[in-house]
């Protein structure tokens, strides 16, 4: 396995938008532990701010079949 490249901080993390975080989470299908260490915070931290944008695995699966484009691209980018 790979070793986490850190890409930032809580701080960062607690800037991410909604669309950037689920395509970590649904689209790239990263663990909360992974992204953690991606962020260098807590599996707990990351947890927070996914329940804080509403980004359970029900809603994550919505997203992407009912809200177009930006939620199928990588990154949240409109193709």
């Amino acid at each position: 396995m790979a070793k986490v490249e850190q890409i930032g901080t809580l701080d960062d993390l607690n800037k991410i938008k909604r669309v950037e975080l689920h395509d970590l989470f649904f689209n790239q299908c990263k663990s909360d532990s992974y992204i953690a260490k991606m962020y260098g915070t807590t599996k707990k931290e990351v947890k927070r701010r996914r329940k804080e944008l509403g980004l359970g695995w029900f809603m994550c699966g919505f997203l992407y079949v009912m809200s177009g484009e930006q939620y199928r691209g990588k990154g949240g980018k409109k193709k």
